[in-house]
């Protein structure tokens, strides 16, 4: 499992937890916000390598609202993308959520 803190410039605060579920051959993504605000999203690997999660096809998804869509691309300086997209027409058109990159951080040298 792979656990997220996360806090963005604007203040909100929350975490996710990510995990492979063996049996349905998914990965699962839940977030959760201060605000108790929940999204659960479900994918996997596309055919250029980036990971593509979406709440459109769990359990947890009404049909009518929201669709988000977070893709996680590995870029060749080892950084990765993350593009969260949501879609208030079941996918006909998508706006931006999030937009960011993460970085390795360089390792503390023990002084």
């Amino acid at each position: 499992m792979i656990r997220e803190d996360y806090r963005t410039t604007g203040g909100y605060t929350g975490m996710s937890m990510s995990f492979y579920d063996m049996k349905r051959k998914t990965w699962h993504q839940t977030w959760m916000g201060a605000d108790g605000g929940a999204l659960y999203i479900e994918g996997g690997l596309n055919e250029s390598g980036a990971m593509v999660l979406s709440n459109r096809n769990t359990p947890y998804y009404t049909e009518g609202s929201p669709v988000n869509r977070v893709t996680w691309t590995p870029n060749e300086d080892g950084s990765v993308r993350q593009h969260w997209q949501s879609s208030q027409d079941t996918g006909k058109t998508w706006a931006t959520v999030f937009d960011g990159l993460y970085v390795k951080r360089a390792a503390l040298l023990a002084e």
